[in-house]
């Protein structure tokens, strides 16, 4: 199991690499697009943001657009001066970024109409540990205020990789520093502080993304930033959800606080 320093450091060697680029953060910046384009629908012009896990800015700054405010906060204080200059590049007024621990938000009970936690329960070994963060985000959310909660998890990594194995094609490889969230388990401490609005697996990019392309291409590897995509986050805008097909490795939760 790595600790929390391993992960951290080797976030911050990648934002002194490319913290400047699109995809310093997640390589599929088509399947990034579209995860904060399906965020930012459930968002409103009046609220007040804070998004934990904000990487190097590129999906908070999406999100500034159509809110009040936003705060992004990251335990990588490389990510985060990346994430500085972009704010000042892209001269955008109502959002901020610091570093903070999401363990211990130094912020009051209630601050928040919404918080995004995206991609940052998989960097934390320990169940634990993912439980913090979560208490924490319901503890500054205002009453009734939405959680948007985007993981990877152990089940939609395997029927991924089930729904792959069943046109021949290999299983994905999963990072070394990734512990991917236990869905079920992760749902059942969710309902004891939340209602669970609905949920996305994007399961339309998934499949047009990780099998139709790679069978399309084989025996050439499939490329992240390839046309194919473009498309597949262009029709999966239209069409998230392919019904009764599991496929996806992502899932978001909509949570309303109880």
């Amino acid at each position: 199991m790595q600790s929390t320093q391993h992960i951290k450091r080797y976030w911050d060697d990648r934002a002194k690499e490319r913290g400047h680029q699109k995809n310093a953060t997640v390589k599929d910046w088509h399947l990034r697009d579209l995860e904060t384009d399906v965020i930012k629908r459930h968002l409103k012009p009046s609220d007040n943001v804070l998004d934990i896990g904000c990487g190097n800015g590129d999906p908070t700054l999406e999100c500034a657009c159509v809110v009040r405010n936003i705060v992004g906060i990251d335990f990588s204080e490389t990510m985060v001066e990346a994430a500085k200059k972009k704010l000042m590049t892209r001269r955008v007024r109502n959002a901020e970024f610091l570093c903070v621990d999401a363990h211990d938000l130094p912020y009051k009970e209630g601050e928040f109409d919404s918080v995004i936690v995206s991609r940052l329960l998989i960097n934390l070994p320990t169940f634990a540990s993912k439980c913090k963060v979560i208490d924490e985000a319901e503890r500054v959310l205002k009453n009734d205020g939405l959680l948007l909660l985007l993981e990877a998890t152990i089940q939609g990594h395997k029927s991924t990789n089930r729904i792959r194995r069943s046109f021949g094609l290999p299983n994905l490889k999963k990072h070394w520093h990734n512990a991917y969230v236990d869905e079920e388990q992760m749902t059942a401490y969710l309902q004891r502080r939340f209602t669970i609005t609905t949920t996305h697996r994007f399961s339309m990019y998934m499949f047009l993304s990780k099998v139709f392309y790679p069978l399309l291409v084989r025996p050439k590897e499939p490329e992240f930033l390839s046309k194919a995509n473009a498309i597949a986050a262009t029709v999966s805008r239209k069409i998230l959800e392919i019904e009764n097909c599991p496929i996806g490795h992502n899932l978001l939760w909509v949570l309303k606080k109880i």
